[in-house]
């Protein structure tokens, strides 16, 4: 699987172990020789919520449109659905992709940016069972996405996943743990993480006492850290929002449990300072900052394609991601991979029968997305 690819790296040393996957997708997005335009079908799969992803797709699809000298012209098939029901967005994948077919304008590639849940699993199984080449930005360590859990070596080159970054953030509190010898810990976490699947891998193999859990609503929450304390928990560590992170530390601050005995780690996507009603505090602190490398470029992007969405750091993976999915695409096409491995043979979704699934023996798409070139 290919390692996730935003721009901004992190600030904090213990997350090192992190920034190396940074910073990479800008530099293989660079630019591509184009003599002519080629057309690129894309099939985009969103769920329900994920603004973030739609408005950076959307930027993708401008950048490319206002850029001739890529050389290539998009315009993506769009497919939402959410995270509990399967077969409307089976339906749903069935009518677009059918439709897409019958119009002569196969998908040469899946971008699909379900982020758990139903709408992950159903897209995984269509995209396996058509034969699609994809690339998933959904959640999700080895194994997790369990239709995709035993992909032989030619499936592993066309259905990829990308960890996006609300997926790797996380990954801090594992190294912080380990290297600190951690004990005991309460991990607190807000709707702008997604947890479910980290319940058991996280700290797996780690002998360190913990309890996962959302962050309570309204004014309970000195009253949920309180009874973590009953645990003989004095370790926190808490990821969400700036507004819920300030939240937890003035509910903590309250109960005086900024004193010798606890330690505190606030985690972010967010841009911006950390602020609380907190005296005497010591708090480790992790948020995204833009390589000083690609700052004028993403500026660029900001002003110049209104790249607004927050957060800022999903924002610019997700532009990436569509960015050189599509230009990974183009070059395939150009090389001519489809005619090479007569890509012609898609079936429908009613005439797949659960054996007959198409071979796309050779078909590697992830050489052609990790592959360097410049603007």
């Amino acid at each position: 699987r290919t390692r996730p690819t935003p721009f901004p790296d992190f600030i904090m040393v213990m997350s090192c172990k992190l920034i190396s996957c940074y910073c990479i997708i800008i530099v293989l997005i660079c630019s591509v020789d184009a003599q002519s335009t080629q057309n690129v079908n894309v099939l985009f799969v969103n769920e329900e919520g994920n603004l973030v992803a739609d408005r950076a797709v959307d930027v993708a699809v401008t950048y490319i449109k206002k850029n001739n000298k890529l050389g290539v012209n998009v315009d993506p098939a769009r497919v939402v659905g959410n995270r509990s029901d399967a077969s409307g967005l089976l339906d749903a994948l069935c009518l677009k992709y059918n439709s897409m077919l019958e119009a002569q304008t196969p998908p040469h590639v899946v971008l699909d940016t379900t982020m758990t849940g139903l709408a992950s699993e159903t897209v995984k199984s269509f995209t396996a069972a058509l034969g699609l080449p994809t690339i998933s930005a959904s959640f999700g360590q080895v194994g997790d996405l369990r239709q995709w859990r035993n992909l032989d070596e030619s499936e592993m080159d066309y259905l990829i996943q990308i960890m996006p970054p609300a997926d790797v953030i996380p990954e801090i509190v594992r190294t912080i743990v380990i290297n600190q010898n951690i004990t005991n810990a309460a991990i607190l976490y807000d709707d702008s993480f997604v947890m479910d699947h980290k319940f058991k891998s996280l700290l797996q193999n780690v002998a360190t006492r913990h309890i996962i859990a959302p962050i309570t609503d309204g004014d309970n929450v000195a009253d949920q850290l309180t009874q973590f304390r009953k645990l003989d928990i004095v370790n926190f560590f808490v990821l969400g929002s700036l507004s819920n992170i300030k939240r937890v530390l003035d509910a903590a601050d309250g109960i005086s449990f900024f004193n010798r005995k606890f330690a505190w780690h606030a985690i972010t996507q967010d841009k911006g300072d950390l602020k609380c009603n907190c005296k005497n505090a010591t708090i480790i602190y992790a948020k995204p900052v833009i390589d000083t490398l690609y700052q004028d470029r993403h500026g660029l992007i900001k002003t110049s394609y209104q790249l607004n969405a927050e957060p800022e750091i999903a924002a610019a993976f997700y532009f990436d991601l569509a960015l050189h999915t599509f230009l990974a695409a183009k070059e395939m096409l150009a090389e001519g991979a489809w005619k090479r491995l007569n890509m012609s043979d898609y079936i429908t979704c009613d005439d797949y029968d659960g054996k007959n699934a198409p071979k796309r023996t050779g078909l590697d798409l992830k050489s052609y997305f990790t592959k360097e070139s410049t603007e």
